[in-house]
């Protein structure tokens, strides 16, 4: 998160906190989804099951009626005695079976048409007609009628059921008569489209053996009727009521089996169908969310340009200040808390440049101060022993060491003397701390100086004025002055991460406690020191250069003091390749 812009985490908290609105009308849209659902399940489940009670109960009632006409005793005369009866008596019986199988057909919706088969007078007596012979087909209708009593039986393309008189068996002698109903397909048909609440929706009446199926469609056909419901015929369960894929098409499926008739009732609605509402709220739903965090990222892109660019503004001229430019001033065109964020920031920004301002005056005054200190603190032993040198070669008559050393003196005591600079070359500085050391080997011949040439790239290197001479002159007063042997004062030149190391180290005697001290004085608040000699070098080489200049300390491998002076090299020039 804190890597993040203001802009990015606005969105987040806003969404963070949309979230959870979401999540419950989400939440609230799946519940009511699902109360829908068992809701609608459970209205077709009931309408299924009163279609299927109330058509056990018709057919039950048409098997019972069935079975009354057959002992009915006009029939039964008929069948049995009509040897003994008159053709008038016959002809009677005949029409009163007509009328009341007439009546059969009347007492039901279901029931398309009632037939007598007699045998022993030779006629087939139906509702609406009456044949005075049977057919081979009809004495085929026989081995279907045994043991079925109530069962719908499928001849051709009609539904039937069948009994035969007696119930015996076919093999000993053929029943004295068979009564089949024959039931309307239409009929059950625009029975069962009454459950149908649109016109994709469907429902059938099957067979539970898949012989037959009546749909409420009348023009699909068996064999059309047969494929839609395959797949529901396959199911073992009693009822159920469950959303599956029939045809292809996500369906909503509720059946029930009977096992007083023998047959199944099915019901298929589509979701599109059942749910159409529901699929309206539930693009409403995601309509609105997609709206909403719409609204969440617009809102939030107004706050951050209300917060965030102001802030970018302030933070900018903030960064202006890290990188020194002071002339910063901010506007801010309304009267809210940036405009008094930008009036403060003005205030400070001045306030800082009257403050660097003052610094930077009061610096430039301390280094020339410094300078001045350094150059009136001519080491009064020094001044001393180089005069009693020069009598000495005065009465000695020393003519040639006598020019050389007052050339010497002559060229040390002018730079010394020279007070109009605060800064020089550092080939002037080298120069002059080669006259200083040639004094030296004129006094002490006991003791050598390595002073390698100054590489010509860093010559034209702008350095502080009496920056080298003060280290040099430490090395033999502290050093080199008191060996009774041969002794050696080396400098070296280095390049060193965009600095360069002036190297001036002695092969005098160095104890760990005494350089500890020395480094632990560098270290030390300047102001609560004296800053003379290597102090105040390490002091104005800090203020010239910046504070990866200075001087650093440690023991050089001649066993006495190396004081490194690092100068730091300004970016504009080229490198200084020699070093």
């Amino acid at each position: 998160m804190r890597r993040f812009n203001i802009y990015p985490r606005l969105l987040l908290y806003f969404m963070i906190v949309l979230l959870p609105i979401v999540a419950i009308s989400y939440a609230m849209n799946i519940a009511g989804e699902k109360r829908l659902y068992n809701n609608m399940s459970e209205s077709l489940a009931s309408r299924v099951h009163f279609y299927l009670s109330s058509y056990d109960k018709e057919v039950e009632r048409v098997v019972q009626l069935q079975q009354q006409y057959m002992f009915d005793d006009d029939i039964q005369n008929l069948s049995s005695s009509s040897i003994i009866m008159s053709d008038d008596e016959r002809r009677v019986a005949v029409l009163d079976i007509q009328k009341k199988l007439q009546m059969f057909k009347n007492a039901s919706l279901f029931v398309e048409e009632a037939t007598f088969y007699i045998p022993p007078v030779g006629k087939v007596i139906s509702s609406g007609s009456i044949r005075y012979s049977l057919s081979e087909s009809d004495w085929e209708l026989v081995p279907h009628l045994y043991n079925q009593t109530g069962a719908i039986q499928v001849w051709g393309d009609k539904l039937m059921i069948g009994q035969a008189y007696p119930l015996h068996s076919y093999s000993d002698q053929p029943p004295n008569f068979w009564f089949v109903v024959t039931l309307s397909r239409e009929a059950l048909a625009s029975s069962i489209r009454q459950i149908v609440s649109s016109d994709n929706s469907a429902a059938a009446l099957f067979d539970n053996e898949g012989d037959w199926t009546i749909e409420d469609d009348p023009g699909a056909g068996p064999d059309v009727a047969a494929v839609r419901w395959a797949e529901l015929a396959k199911e073992e369960k009693e009822a159920a009521r469950y959303r599956g894929e029939i045809g292809g098409r996500d369906t909503f499926v509720v059946y029930e089996r009977s096992q007083r008739s023998g047959t199944t009732l099915g019901l298929l609605l589509p979701i599109e169908e059942g749910f159409g509402s529901l699929s309206f709220f539930r693009v409403l739903f995601w309509a609105l969310t997609i709206a909403a965090v719409g609204l969440v990222a617009l809102f939030s892109y107004w706050i951050y340009q209300s917060i965030h660019k102001p802030v970018r503004h302030l933070v900018g001229a903030f960064r202006k200040l890290e990188t020194g430019y002071f002339n910063v001033s901010l506007k801010h065109r309304h009267r809210d808390e940036f405009e008094y964020l930008y009036r403060q920031f003005n205030k400070m920004a001045e306030r800082l440049r009257e403050l660097i301002r003052d610094v930077y005056e009061q610096t430039i005054r301390s280094q020339k101060a410094e300078l001045k200190q350094l150059q009136s603190q001519i080491n009064p032993h020094f001044l001393y022993n180089t005069f009693y040198l020069l009598n000495r070669m005065v009465q000695l008559g020393d003519e040639d060491h006598l020019k050389l050393y007052t050339r010497y003196l002559g060229d040390y005591f002018q730079y010394i003397t020279r007070n109009t600079a605060d800064s020089a070359l550092l080939s002037e500085e080298l120069r002059h701390v080669t006259a200083f050391v040639n004094i030296q080997r004129m006094r002490f011949s006991h003791l050598e100086a390595e002073l390698p040439e100054l590489p010509p790239a860093c010559a034209a290197l702008v350095v502080p004025r009496l920056c080298l001479q003060p280290i040099v002159e430490n090395a033999y007063e502290h050093a080199l002055e008191d060996l009774a042997e041969s002794g050696l004062l080396r400098i070296g030149f280095e390049r060193e991460e965009g600095r360069l190391i002036v190297r001036v180290e002695n092969s005098g005697e160095m104890t760990d406690d005494t350089l500890s001290g020395m480094r632990t004085k560098l270290m030390a608040e300047e102001g609560a020191m004296e800053i003379t000699g290597m102090l105040n070098v390490h002091r104005r080489l800090r203020l010239f250069f910046g504070e990866r200049s200075g001087l650093r300390l440690s023991r050089s491998p001649l066993g006495g003091l190396r004081v490194e002076l690092l100068i730091v090299m300004p970016k504009e020039d080229k490198p200084c390749i020699d070093c």
